[in-house]
């Protein structure tokens, strides 16, 4: 069977809850493991056919535990392997104008999280992800977490269709 590795970091659950949910939706074609990013090993990373790695966007980025995690990714040589990114972060509908102009500039962990694993030779199998919460410690916007496993199941038929090619 297939080896799946989701990797989070959270500071108020949010994350945590999205990674969980995505885990158990992998779980169904992939032996999959879930880890918060201070348990990983390289050893973990290296067994991984497909790698899903999360974060909660802090300043536009990715947090600082997950910079570090994906520098060694970049320096941790797989055989193609294929991996998603996606974060939790705010809606530009539910903060006021001020915030919402910085989120224009500054972005989102995601996309730079997808760009540095890209760049190491890794197959995004699916566009990265934006979760949404409501306010910085929670919750989840309603409906969010049926987004997520809608998400899932993208990324395990991707994952499953690259597997084949």
């Amino acid at each position: 069977m297939k080896k799946s590795l989701v990797v989070y970091d959270s500071k108020y659950g949010n994350t945590e809850l999205v990674a969980k949910t995505i885990a158990a939706e992998l779980s169904v074609n992939f032996e999959n493991q879930l880890l918060y990013v201070e348990a990983v090993s390289d050893q973990d990373l290296m067994e991984a056919e497909l790698l899903v790695i999360g974060s909660p966007t802090h300043g536009g980025r990715p947090t600082a535990m997950i910079q570090k995690l994906i520098d060694r990714i970049i320096d941790i040589s797989t055989d193609q392997q294929k991996c998603a990114c996606f974060d939790t972060r705010y809606a530009e509908e539910n903060v006021d104008w001020n915030l919402r102009m910085l989120m224009n500039v500054i972005g989102f962990a995601a996309p730079k999280m997808a760009e540095k694993l890209e760049e190491s030779g890794r197959q995004e199998v699916l566009a990265y992800e934006g979760f949404i919460v409501t306010e910085r410690d929670g919750p989840l916007q309603s409906g969010e977490l049926d987004r997520v496993r809608a998400w899932a199941q993208q990324v395990m038929a991707r994952a499953e269709n690259f597997s084949q090619e």
